[in-house]
């Protein structure tokens, strides 16, 4: 859970979690979108989701999966579950 995390520390484990979903070798950055990154396709957003919901511990609706298309969003989205 993200309780008392600072959006930093949210985004140290999201990077984390993206680096296990598509490797080190694509660029991490807080800017990031879905549309930047061709590997980030449909089947790599769900297993980016799974691996985020498993490293924070929470579990994630289907309207949520569809707008957390940006790492800006998606540490937004788990900041605010603080």
């Amino acid at each position: 859970m993200t309780t008392g995390m600072s959006k930093q520390e949210v985004l140290k484990r999201v990077q984390t979690s993206f680096q296990k979903t598509f490797g080190t070798e694509n660029s991490f950055n807080p800017n990031l979108k879905k549309a930047d990154l061709a590997k980030w396709d449909s089947l790599h957003h769900v297993v980016f989701m799974l691996a985020l919901e498993q490293e924070f511990g929470v579990k994630f609706g289907g309207a949520t999966v569809a707008q957390m298309i940006s790492i800006e969003k998606i540490v937004d989205h788990l900041a605010g579950l603080a």
